[in-house]
């Protein structure tokens, strides 16, 4: 296990190419995977301290590294079956959102590279959907078994009750005039995520513009392409911005700029990543493949405020014509 990461510079450079390296895992014969980018260390369970009033998957906290942590059964987590002998178990450290959680799992395989178009939805009825993202099928590494993506961002938003922290502080202080012309303005959300995808929705009820969502990144593409002659070749003319994710089954946030920037009819669209990656290379790709701005899941405040301020942009520009 202590070599099972030691290529996490290598995995930078698969920005923009539409890939990923996914770490395997398994619950009893269950087999999962997790996007390496989001993992800090792979390690034995180590000793627990138990926490009083937690939430019933949260079994305890360790301190790694100076860094101290809740730890989550994600077998009760996802499958409300305790994992109740922890000495064969593994501890994935995951990061989300600028913050550090640990996973038990019943054991790790190892690191599989594959292409986001080879993820596709959770078939429906797996009674576990409500927990995965995506299935990989075709993998060779692991011949004809089928790897479910967790949505480790559900399963965090179950446990710290993120539904009851999406409003935004200055929504009663929104301009009379954006609220006036709000409904005139589109925004693009993809995000494979239903949690992630609810909250950005209310953010931007909250304002009033018009809200269209996709769960991939191809589909994302897809209807800014079937708009372009409808805009006169400039889809910025109807949408005020694309809010994205980055992991995305078929393609990812990532390819889905570069895609638009290449394109002359989608070049001129405000784009804005909105991911639980938060590490500094991850703002610095971003930037580079020419994303407009980076936000960490999950937070409405920002998103509010850059809706706002996209809003003020073109008020001002139809002043001035």
């Amino acid at each position: 296990m202590p070599d099972i990461l030691a290529s996490v510079d290598a995995r930078t450079q698969l920005v923009g190419r539409n890939r990923l390296e996914i770490l395997l895992f398994h619950l009893d014969d269950q087999l999962f995977g997790i996007n390496v980018f989001k993992i800090r260390e792979v390690i034995n369970v180590p000793s627990l301290t138990q926490l009083p009033n937690s939430h019933e998957s949260v079994i305890g906290a360790t301190s790694i590294r100076g860094t101290t942590m809740p730890v989550i059964d994600l077998n009760k987590a996802v499958n409300d079956e305790y994992t109740y002998d922890l000495d064969d178990k593994v501890l994935i450290i995951t990061e989300y959102n600028r913050s550090v959680q640990g996973l038990v799992v019943y054991g790790v395989e190892h690191i599989v590279n594959a292409s986001w178009e080879s993820i596709v939805p959770p078939p429906p009825a797996t009674g576990r959907d409500h927990y995965i993202t995506g299935v990989a099928k075709g993998l060779s590494q692991v011949e004809d078994r089928l790897v479910e993506l967790l949505d480790v961002e559900r399963v965090l938003g179950d446990i710290n009750d993120m539904e009851a922290d999406f409003n935004v502080d200055s929504v009663d202080d929104l301009d009379e005039i954006i609220k006036k012309v709000a409904h005139k303005y589109t925004v693009l959300v993809a995000d494979d995520s239903t949690l992630a995808r609810r909250h950005v929705k209310r953010t931007l009820d909250q304002i009033g513009v018009n809200v269209i969502m996709t769960d991939d990144g191809q589909h994302a593409l897809d209807i800014l392409e079937h708009d372009i002659p409808r805009t006169a070749g400039d889809v910025s003319r109807k949408y005020l911005m694309l809010i994205s994710d980055v992991e995305m089954p078929e393609m990812d946030g990532y390819s889905l700029i570069k895609k638009c920037r290449e394109h002359p009819g989608l070049k001129n669209l405000f784009i804005m990543l909105n991911t639980s990656i938060t590490s500094v290379f991850n703002e610095a790709d971003s930037k580079e493949v020419g994303c407009n701005e980076f936000v960490g899941k999950i937070n409405p405040q920002k998103i509010y405020d850059t809706v706002k301020e996209q809003i003020q942009v073109r008020i001002n520009k139809a002043a001035n014509k």
